[in-house]
């Protein structure tokens, strides 16, 4: 019982010796008057002599029905907007079979009368225990609670018997709808009649709409809610349209079971808004096939739908059409906090007995922050737009960033159709390699690669060096970034533990992350077993673009590239390896051949010039990358290896050489150029020594 304020200072009053003690009892006692009077309307005894006659000779059966009647009982009663408002008092009944529609929503509109100022709602709508039967919409304007008494041990049981309140919905519309500042939903559950109730045939489009057509809808409160078996539509939908907004609700314990869509949040123009709104503590499941999304956010216009909050959620449906949680649109983001996210039905729901990603970030939405639990299978996104999502899982690599990239020639600089500097391919040899044009980069200075494998075969990437051995981590964590259309197209594995792979390509044509994290043998053997490297490794079949692949010791993935060397300087602490290619002095009739002109690629430092058995005359070098206009960087010094002796290179405008002196090669000889501006080399050392 809630003592009131009245009371506690007359005790205080008392405790403390005041004169003003008569005066504080002249008030508990007009309140204790007031009391007494709404228990007497009530329970329809009222003296009141404003309705005293007719009311105590009337039925309360009518007067619970006669809207008359019903205003006059709150203008006695109420002193302001009425605090409480019985649905059974208006005629609800709640046994399964009666319609209880009307006498619900008369008990909204009553909760929402407010007596002394138009426009203002307010009241609290009690469901009573039962079934409550609806065959339409019941509409919760702004400021009205629509309160149940929860729902029981064991509320998913067809005859729903377990003492709760139960809203039992056959019709084609949302089930309930919020609308307005404040509306809240309490403590029942709601479920769908479709097949569950003989005679009703009615696909319900959904059990709860969150709407704000045109307004602004903020601080809805859904509490404590069961929606269950909504299979055909949408068990909560949040939806902002015609320049409404929805922002600042709160979602609790909310359960969904069994929904063709658990949740969907959606801004349907650019005008529109879901934004910063919070659900605490819920549960999305279901053991049926039925189920194409737990959650589903889209917003039509950049960040539309936005800062969508998670927290402790579970999202573990077995299995779902198209994920678990599906986002799309420009910077729509979730953010997802301490979550959940299962489905065993998940690891072979593609075809081919293929995974499915439990979640698919589309590349335009950027900057969602999921961690958790996930597990079997993967995250679908283009995780350098979305560097905050880290999930625990041994197949699955988050993106937190570590120190250092030890793999050699993460860039894949120095690419040929066959060949990859430092990396090894194996297995058919009928394969091919293709560098993509720098428009399709996914990281500065990382190149992307096309390797082609045609159908059946399967050809194996590693690195050709061995990594460094580490005794001081548990475990090392690699991957690397891949685009296809063919599920599976890339595993990664352990080649010391080949039964250890990662989840594949989920082939839905965006940027993944394909790696795992492996056991550091060193770390768990025993003292006298022999050292293992880690021997990181790719599966490759089909067709599929790679780059920027990583590796490090501990669980985290590493940003691409190295944080050795900067912009302030350098320090090394071993040998120091240059990027070297093969170049091909351009044959007669080939471009370049007239005009002597040496075309290189912009991607080492180091350049073997190759003889070609059409090269009987020496070539004359007069320029290098002159027409291409592809020059090196000012500062870069480049070394020229030659195999053909009487190769000549000449002093021009374009190559500076000491002494203004040609450069002649022998059998063995180099030269060595500092990139100028504009793409001038100056000579800074030559070796031309004779081997006879």
């Amino acid at each position: 019982m809630k003592i009131s304020p009245v009371a506690v200072a007359a005790v205080s009053a008392l405790a403390g010796g005041t004169f003003f003690v008569g005066s504080i009892l002249q008030k508990l006692s007009s309140e204790v008057d007031d009391l007494q009077r709404q228990v007497k309307v009530l329970s329809g005894s009222s003296s009141s002599s404003s309705f005293s006659s007719s009311t105590e000779a009337e039925p309360r059966a009518l007067q619970r029905n006669n809207p008359k009647k019903l205003n006059e009982i709150v203008a006695e009663t109420c002193t302001g907007p009425c605090a409480l408002s019985y649905a059974k008092d208006f005629g609800a009944i709640g046994d399964g079979e009666t319609d209880d529609t009307a006498a619900i929503k008369k008990a909204i509109e009553f909760a929402a009368k407010n007596i002394k100022e138009e426009g203002v709602s307010g009241g609290t709508v009690i469901l009573g225990p039962g079934v409550f039967r609806t065959t339409d919409t019941l509409n919760v304007p702004g400021g009205v609670t629509l309160q149940g008494q929860g729902y029981g041990s064991d509320p998913t049981e067809e005859l729903y018997a377990s003492g709760g309140s139960f809203i039992s919905y056959c019709g084609e519309k949302y089930a309930v709808k919020a609308t307005g500042d404040g509306a809240a939903l309490r403590n029942f559950a709601l479920y769908d009649s479709y097949l569950i109730e003989k005679g009703c045939t009615m696909e319900a489009q959904g059990g709860i709409l969150v709407e704000a057509d045109s307004i602004t809808t903020e601080s809805v409160s859904v509490s404590r809610v069961l929606v269950h078996k909504f299979e055909t539509g949408t068990a909560l939908e949040l939806s902002a349209k015609n320049g409404g907004i929805i922002s600042h609700s709160v979602f609790d314990d909310l359960k969904i079971i069994d929904a063709k869509v658990g949740i969907n949040i959606s801004a349907l123009d650019e005008n529109s808004y879901v934004i910063s709104n919070r659900f605490h503590d819920g549960v999305i499941k279901t053991d049926k096939n039925t189920m194409e999304y737990a959650i589903y956010a889209e917003g039509l216009a950049h960040r539309r739908v936005d800062d969508i909050q998670f927290w402790s959620t579970s999202i573990i449906p077995d299995i779902t059409a198209m994920a678990h949680v599906y986002i799309k649109g420009e910077g729509t983001n979730l953010n997802l906090q301490r979550v959940r996210i299962e489905g065993p039905g998940m690891l072979e729901a593609n075809a081919g007995g293929l995974p499915r990603p439990l979640v698919v970030i589309e590349e335009e939405s950027s900057r969602n922050i999921m961690n958790g639990i996930l597990e079997p299978t993967n995250v679908q996104a283009l995780l350098s737009r979305n560097p905050g999502i880290d999930f625990v899982t041994p197949k699955w690599v988050g993106v937190s960033s570590s120190e250092v990239n030890m793999f050699d020639n993460a860039p894949f600089h120095s690419v040929n159709q066959k060949d990859i500097a430092s990396w090894e391919l194996t297995g058919p040899d009928d394969y091919e390699i293709t560098k993509q044009p720098d428009s399709e980069k996914l990281y500065p200075d990382h190149n992307v690669i096309l390797i082609e494998v045609p159908e059946n075969d399967m050809i194996t990437l590693q690195p050709k060096n061995e990594l460094p051995l580490n005794q001081a981590e548990a475990s090392y964590t690699f991957g690397v970034y891949a685009k296809s259309d063919i599920p599976n197209s890339i595993v990664a594995l352990d080649c010391r533990q080949d039964e250890v792979k990662s989840i594949g390509h989920s082939g839905g044509g965006g940027w993944e992350f394909i790696g795992l994290s492996a056991f550091n043998q060193n770390y768990w053997a025993l003292a006298d077993a022999e050292a293992k490297n880690p021997c990181p490794a790719f599966e490759i079949s089909g067709e599929v673009e790679i780059t920027a692949p990583t590796f490090a010791y501990g669980e985290v993935k590493v940003i691409p590239g190295a944080d050795l060397v900067s912009s302030s300087g350098a320090a090394f602490f071993g040998p120091l390896a240059f990027g070297t290619a093969m170049i091909n002095l351009p044959a007669p009739g080939e471009p370049g051949a007239e005009d002597g002109e040496l075309t290189l690629t912009n991607e080492g430092n180091i350049f073997k010039i190759k003889a070609r058995p059409d090269n009987e005359v020496p070539r004359t070098i007069q320029s290098i990358n002159k027409s291409n206009a592809d020059w090196f960087k000012e500062g870069t010094l480049v070394t020229l290896l030659f195999e053909q002796e009487g190769t000549r290179v000449e002093h021009s405008e374009d190559i500076k050489l000491l002494g203004e002196e040609d450069f002649v090669a022998s059998k063995v000889a180099t030269l060595t150029l500092l990139a100028e501006a504009e793409g001038k080399l100056t000579e800074v050392t030559r070796n031309t020594l004779s081997l006879d």
